[in-house]
C-alpha cells in the first residue's frame, strides 16, 4: 500500500513531501493493542474480534499544517484528541466482528471499500456495502462485520 502526502515548497509549486507506507499500523487498538510492523503484515485471516486500524495522516488543528514532519511515526492509540484536529483512518474489520455502541466528538466521514458492515444506531441497522458512504456526526453508533470482514476509509475531525 502507497501512500502520498502532497504539499508545497517555499516558492508555492507543489511537491511530494511523503510516499511509501503508512508508518503506525494498532491491532485491536481499543483492548490489547499491538503496533504492526506494516500492512504486509497483516493477519491473512482476520478473527471475528479482531480490528486492524492503520493511521495515514493526523493533524493537530484547523486549518491543517501539513510539512515534512509526520505526525503518525510512533504515534500511540486514541480514540479522542484534540478539537480541530484529524484522523485519517483505513479500518480493516474481521469477519463477524461486532464493535459495540460508541459515541466520539467527531465528525466522522465514512466510506465502505470492501466488504459489508452493518451501521448499528440506536433505532435502526443498515447494510452497507462498497461505495456506500456514512456522515457520523458525535452519534452513538456501531458496527457489525460481514461474514468476510469489511474495509472502511475514515476522516475524522475532532469537535
Amino acid at each position: 500500500m502507497q501512500r502520498i502526502v502532497a504539499g508545497e515548497r517555499a516558492d508555492g509549486t507543489s511537491t511530494v513531501l511523503r510516499r511509501g507506507n503508512p508508518l503506525t499500523i494498532f491491532k485491536n487498538p481499543n483492548s490489547a493493542p499491538e503496533k504492526l510492523p506494516n500492512l504486509d503484515d497483516l493477519p491473512r485471516g482476520l478473527g471475528s474480534k479482531d480490528v486492524v486500524v492503520t493511521e495515514l495522516w493526523a493533524t493537530a488543528q484547523t486549518p491543517p499544517v501539513i510539512d515534512e514532519v509526520d505526525p503518525t511515526e510512533d504515534m500511540e492509540w486514541e480514540r479522542e484528541f484534540p478539537a480541530g484536529g484529524t484522523r485519517w483512518r483505513l479500518v480493516h474489520h474481521g469477519p463477524n466482528r461486532v464493535a459495540a455502541s460508541h459515541r466520539t466528538k467527531t465528525l466522522d466521514y465514512d466510506v465502505v471499500l470492501s466488504g459489508q458492515l452493518d451501521l448499528l444506531l440506536d433505532d435502526e441497522e443498515i447494510r452497507l456495502g462498497a461505495g456506500d458512504c456514512v456522515l457520523l456526526p458525535g452519534v452513538n453508533h456501531g458496527w457489525r462485520a460481514g461474514p468476510n470482514g469489511a474495509v472502511l476509509l475514515v476522516v475524522m475531525i475532532a469537535l
